[in-house]
């Protein structure tokens, strides 16, 4: 039984990514402030307002970059990784389930009465044998779901949320842009903006809900191996 070994890797892996996450947003921010510093220099030795507006607009385009693009780059990229290693451990601690205890824990894709993605269909199929009711109502797993849809987007359309397309994911993001614990924002374009405290937040909610997860399987496993001895 792998339980252990595949959380081990797990925790690892989101250790990794906090602390990439820390120094990219890190190096992102002194660029910025620095280019921000120089072109201000630059900038005194214009006195024609006209000179000064074209300067501007010149050098915008860097700005953007590094004020906007690099940082949900990195938030966008982030969010990915943290989705994708979390569907990894899950569907490594199924299979390692299945291996151990038969056709108890039966294939998602051969249930059609399990819904959403393939991480949510193997947690559906594994609540059906341990219990998960406080680990799947928890608001972390809420979340979650959460992150899967905004994963979705990011790969499959380069971030564009359009209402004609995405109405209910793109009423979520709407109806939480005033609260003071989103990660989220849409901007002009319907295009998915990662805020500054997006990455903290998914890591968190990811190892915590791997780490709970990986505690009910490893209490089946026992009361299993008691119940056979």
């Amino acid at each position: 039984m792998r339980s252990r070994f595949i959380l081990a890797l797990a925790q690892i892996q989101y250790h990794t990514l906090r602390d990439f996450s820390d120094d990219m947003e890190q190096i992102i921010k002194e660029k910025a402030a620095k280019h921000t510093i120089e072109m201000n220099e630059l900038a005194k030795e214009y006195t024609n307002e006209q000179d000064l507006d074209i300067f501007w607009d010149y050098n915008s385009d860097r700005f953007r970059q590094l004020y906007q693009d690099y940082p949900n780059t990195l938030r966008t990229s982030l969010l990915i990784s943290c989705i994708t290693h979390l569907e990894k451990a899950v569907t490594d601690i199924f299979n390692d389930l299945q291996a151990n205890h038969g056709e108890i824990f039966a294939s998602p894709k051969s249930n059609r009465q399990l819904k959403g993605s393939l991480i949510e269909k193997e947690i559906q199929s594994m609540s059906q044998h341990l219990f998960l009711e406080d680990v799947c109502s928890s608001d972390q797993w809420g979340r979650i779901v959460y992150y899967i849809l905004l994963r979705n987007r990011v790969i499959h359309s380069a971030g564009l949320v359009h209402p004609k397309d995405y109405e209910d994911l793109f009423n979520k993001i709407k109806s939480e842009e005033n609260s003071e614990n989103k990660i989220v924002v849409l901007n002009e374009y319907h295009e998915i903006i990662m805020l500054e405290n997006s990455s903290k937040q998914i890591i968190g909610d990811c190892e915590f809900f791997i780490n709970n997860l990986t505690a009910k399987v490893i209490e089946f496993n026992k009361l299993h191996t008691l119940k056979n001895e």
